[in-house]
């Protein structure tokens, strides 16, 4: 996919420049007040435009052309400036049940426990130790 992104000029070989890679401002990792991060994946709109309402910047009209690459570094300074004014919970439980496309960034031992972790079986405990388990998981694993 990249190969044909870039033939098109949509992909830059400078690492940062792309929206997959954290140049885009609504795909990429945001330092909250706390010290903790939280992660961004916003790019289709429907994900966008709920983003941005959480973020009470829907009305601004400097997010208003999200592949606008000449205001991403614009966008990504305010988005890092509104991050900082909550706590990495905080930025969860605003973003809880809204399709943004938000998550925490979490510790080793906070996914470990992590709701969603632990319904789908993602780690296993093993002679006292806890590691990945096996994915994708097939009917003889």
């Amino acid at each position: 996919q990249m190969m044909g992104w870039h033939s098109q000029g949509a992909w830059s070989d400078r690492r940062g420049a792309n929206f997959l890679d954290g140049g885009a401002p609504f795909y990429r990792c945001y330092e909250a007040a706390c010290g903790g991060y939280v992660s961004v994946g916003a790019l289709e709109d429907r994900f966008y435009r709920n983003f941005l309402e959480v973020m009470e910047l829907a009305s601004e009209p400097l997010f208003d052309a999200q592949y606008d690459r000449n205001r991403w570094p614009d966008q990504a300074r305010r988005l890092a400036e509104e991050f900082r004014t909550g706590s990495r919970d905080e930025w969860v439980r605003r973003f809880a049940g809204r399709e943004a496309c938000v998550e925490p960034v979490l510790t080793l031992a906070e996914a470990r426990e992590w709701p969603a972790n632990r319904a789908r079986g993602l780690f296993l405990e093993r002679d006292g130790l806890w590691q990945p388990a096996a994915a994708p998981r097939f009917l003889a694993t």
